[in-house]
């Protein structure tokens, strides 16, 4: 059963085996994390590859290719038989595969990955629905987007002030400051905004205690009060 990790690919070793559209998308995939990728493939569609940064070996998968040198390997080619072989060797030498035409036969999957607003999310339907995952990833997408970098870094630091002032609630009041509607907590950020940026943590618990109660719009003080 495949769950869902992030890893570190920054400057990683990762091998893709194959140049179709299968194995460029999944390239692609990885050198938004900054992976180190080499394509082997006789031949390439430049039009697939063009936008990315790849050394290419322009020779055909043989069985006693050092696969070891690599921290994960692509089984990518357009033959299922080829990309099993190429999964159970991986698989010999303890590496990290996947298997694109049959992804049961690798260590990982690469799911559909939505990156918006400043979240980044994976959605994986085990193969069986990628069609219904593609829909998915642009509603998530449009609905991620509003919790843009401004929003999430300043909930960031509310979150940092938070634990630091008053650890015995953080739980409770972190949980309320989740559950802030956004247009109310962008209304909030843009008020702190509007007076310079300063406010007291001490009038942001103020603030969430009231929004615990269900006290409604504030009333007179600081832009956090």
């Amino acid at each position: 059963m495949f769950v869902h990790v992030m890893l570190e690919m920054q400057d990683r070793p990762i091998l893709v085996i194959g140049a179709g559209p299968v194995a460029a998308r999944k390239a692609a995939q990885l050198a938004v994390g900054g992976a180190a990728i080499t394509l082997l493939a006789p031949s390439r569609q430049e039009e697939l590859w063009q936008d990315l940064s790849c050394r290419w070996l322009p020779q055909a998968y043989t069985a006693d290719f050092p696969l070891a040198e690599y921290a994960l390997v692509v089984a990518a080619t357009d033959k299922a038989e080829l990309n099993a072989q190429i999964a159970a060797r991986c698989a010999e030498l303890g590496l990290a595969c996947n298997c694109a035409s049959q992804p049961q036969l690798g260590t990982l999957v690469l799911p559909g990955v939505v990156q918006a607003g400043g979240f980044s999310a994976a959605l994986y339907s085990g193969g069986r629905a990628p069609f219904l995952t593609k829909r998915l990833k642009r509603e998530l997408a449009a609905w991620l987007a509003e919790y843009d970098e401004t929003t999430l870094e300043w909930l960031g630091q509310a979150r940092r002030r938070l634990i630091a002032a008053n650890p015995a609630a953080k739980q409770a009041l972190l949980s309320t400051l989740g559950a802030v509607p956004l247009p109310r907590l962008k209304q909030k950020i843009q008020e702190i905004a509007d007076t310079g940026g300063q406010y007291e943590t001490e009038n942001l618990i103020h603030w969430l205690q009231r929004e615990q109660v269900g006290s409604g719009p504030d009333g007179p003080g600081s832009p956090a009060d």
